[in-house]
């Protein structure tokens, strides 16, 4: 299988590190990043995993970037779709699916996100904390069983991907985006890894606060999130005991761009849309922002 990944950060690459295994793998890359590249290194071990071609399809396409690069992303691989070509978008929020499916109208567009992954990355340099690598949640936008999805999960049961195919992708996808939302967003404006998160009863209050503004949302778009999912999203980042660090962390620490706008604004966002008051995420946003203009 010709599988081919754009974003090959604290995400995509422990990825990549599985699918190389069984697969045919390319990395693609912008020019610009191409001129830079040289492999990747995972937990102290070098991978030097090809660039695809120029017009080479693929049978698989998985998209590891962040959402403000998706623009950019959907440039890249169109060259690289064909009318049978997968398309997996791992990136954070509720958004990057619809948009890839009016871009690719005629490829196969699966719904996925990945969670349980601790893993930093400075420049190509990448360590991944989690054993199993996260886990990747996985679906048809309408739930049912299809030959893609089998195409996609009997690879990665070859490459020993972990992932879990749920009953309701679009639910799972939007507790994702709950998860985000509380704890990139906090752990971006205090600073704050996963060790010192889940033991910080102060934030696992302002956490709750930004979660119930989140489900009001998330009811109004036909979303059934509940309170039970909330204390999910909470327990999940309370296994994390280690010193690793959201990719919202990371952005700021670094004077990189954040995903700020695609988590507690699009709340916000969504909110006014249904009017409904989210002065919790207002607030949030607007933090977040001025943080990372004072990293700068």
């Amino acid at each position: 299988m010709k599988v081919m990944v754009l974003g090959a950060g604290a995400v995509g690459a422990p990825l990549c590190t599985r699918l190389i295994q069984g697969s045919e793998l390319y990395l693609i890359m912008d020019d610009k990043r191409a001129i830079k590249y040289d492999g990747l290194t995972v937990n102290g071990r070098h991978y030097y995993i090809p660039l695809a071609n120029k017009s080479d399809i693929a049978d698989l396409i998985i998209l590891a970037c962040k959402n403000f690069d998706l623009p950019n992303a959907i440039n890249c691989i169109k060259e690289h779709v064909g009318g049978s070509t997968i398309i997996v978008s791992l990136l954070n929020g509720v958004e990057s699916e619809e948009l890839l499916e009016k871009a690719f109208p005629n490829a196969h567009v699966l719904y996925s996100f990945i969670t349980s992954l601790s893993s930093n990355r400075d420049k190509n340099v990448i360590n991944c904390y989690s054993e199993n690598g996260g886990v990747i949640f996985i679906g048809e936008k309408d739930n049912r069983e299809s030959d893609e999805l089998n195409l996609v999960t009997k690879l990665f049961d070859t490459c020993n991907v972990t992932y879990r195919l749920p009953s309701d992708i679009r639910k799972e996808i939007w507790w994702k985006f709950m998860l985000n939302t509380a704890f990139n967003s906090l752990s971006g404006a205090l600073m704050t890894t996963y060790r010192k998160m889940c033991d910080n009863q102060a934030l696992l209050a302002c956490a709750r606060m930004i979660i119930k503004e989140v489900i009001l949302v998330a009811n109004a778009e036909g979303v059934n999130l509940t309170a039970e999912d909330g204390q999910r999203a909470i327990s999940t980042i309370c296994a994390l005991h280690d010193d690793g660090k959201t990719s919202m962390l990371q952005d700021i620490e670094n004077g990189r761009m954040t995903e700020n706008k695609y988590f507690s604004y699009c709340v916000s966002k969504l909110g006014k849309k249904h009017c409904i008051n989210t002065p919790i995420c207002d607030f949030l946003f607007n933090l977040v922002e001025a943080k990372s203009y004072a990293e700068k």
